[in-house]
């Protein structure tokens, strides 16, 4: 079974009786409901990763790896 095509089609549920129906419809809307959830806490914590993942010269954080008494490299022309 792949991800893009569900397990039950829309025909499948229709064809069923009704109480199967209400069942099919209330376990989906739960799963539903449970994966936009999922998908905000992922944008939200993809969006916290982005904002950590500054050059220690851009943060007011200094990198583990950087001396403290570095100097900054020269630029070039």
């Amino acid at each position: 079974m792949s991800l893009s095509q569900p397990p039950i089609t829309p025909e499948q549920i229709a064809a069923s009786p009704p109480e199967f129906r209400a069942l099919w419809q209330a376990v989906i809307g739960q799963f539903e409901q449970r994966i936009a959830k999922l998908e905000a806490e992922l944008a939200s914590t993809k969006a916290e990763l982005a904002a950590a993942r500054k050059p220690p010269r851009n943060s007011s954080l200094r990198s583990s790896t950087e001396h403290p008494h570095a100097k900054p490299a020269p630029k070039r022309e």
